[in-house]
């Protein structure tokens, strides 16, 4: 349709646009449909995903406000698919219950909160970012969902530094809070965020992260982790490995690098690094007890 109204309505507000027996008669000759009572959907085809999103969003109060993995993939977070709605509704407003829609209660819900103007009505990507790794059932996923969304260009650290100290209850607040550190410092995945974790608990020298160096053919190249003192490159290999040739040019990439700058090259898979931190700390271990910085130098 090109009338400029939205395909998804709440039925009152398409009684209010249509008049209530036309919304009925449009229903009733399969023109229109109502997927669930309360809202119309102004075709008859199969609902896109964001006109599902659309539907629940329609049906709750309207102060409600999409949140959490389901607002921050709406502004275009990757990686992190939830078959699950999340909102927020203030405190004291009446809610719907919904199969597969969360609901979390808030005390405020204002427009530091509310995107001004993008719809479906939803937080603001910092909000979202905060809440989704907040909610996060691990630590891990916790740890890359702030990752992440500094790495694909979506929040700054600050935004989110801002929002964390607006709500002094939030749950993993310290975690979080640790985790924007980390990807401040140049940590740009959640198992680059566990190194440095690894090695600040075993009392390793922090190295740097995404370092850029050029190759042999004169492209750019990031190195994931760099003890530079310690002619030492440091890979982890997570999920995005599991594609061959992602991990064909990773390998090539850290070969180039390794033999054109003369340095070591240690390999840890991200599995290792969430379940045997202990084996990757004793073999950085044995490493940095073999060196030293000046011999290094």
């Amino acid at each position: 349709m090109s009338d400029g109204l939205p395909l998804v309505m709440a039925s009152h507000d398409a009684a209010a646009l249509f008049g209530s027996a036309r919304v009925r008669w449009m229903v009733d000759s399969g023109r229109w449909q109502r997927p669930a009572k309360g809202v119309v959907v102004r075709h008859s085809g199969a609902l896109t995903p964001l006109e599902r999103v659309e539907c629940e969003i329609r049906l709750q109060h309207p102060d409600a406000a999409l949140a959490g993995l389901t607002a921050a993939a709406l502004d275009g977070l990757k990686g992190f698919e939830s078959a699950t709605v999340f909102m927020l509704m203030p405190h004291g407003l009446w809610t719907r219950r919904r199969s597969g829609v969360k609901v979390r209660r808030v005390r405020t819900l204002d427009e530091v909160d509310v995107h001004p103007v993008r719809t479906p009505r939803r937080t603001r990507i910092a909000r979202s970012i905060v809440d989704a790794a907040s909610w996060a059932p691990s630590e891990l996923r916790c740890a890359a969902i702030i990752a992440s969304g500094v790495q694909q260009g979506l929040v700054t650290t600050t935004a989110l530094r801002f929002v964390v100290d607006r709500l002094p209850k939030l749950p993993h607040r310290a975690l979080i809070l640790e985790t924007v550190r980390d990807v401040s410092g140049g940590s740009l995945s959640e198992y680059e965020v566990l190194f440095v974790r690894l090695c600040r608990r075993y009392k390793f020298p922090v190295p740097t992260r995404q370092r850029r160096r050029r190759d042999s053919s004169g492209r750019w190249r990031y190195l994931d982790i760099d003890f530079d003192e310690y002619c030492l490159v440091v890979e982890i290999d997570g999920q995005q490995h599991m594609a061959a040739l992602a991990w064909w040019e990773d390998m090539m990439r850290n070969n180039e690098l390794v033999v054109d700058e003369k340095k070591a090259l240690l390999r840890f898979s991200g599995f290792a690094l969430r379940h045997e931190p202990d084996r990757v700390a004793e073999v950085l271990r044995r490493f940095f007890s073999s060196r030293t910085p000046v011999d290094a130098g």
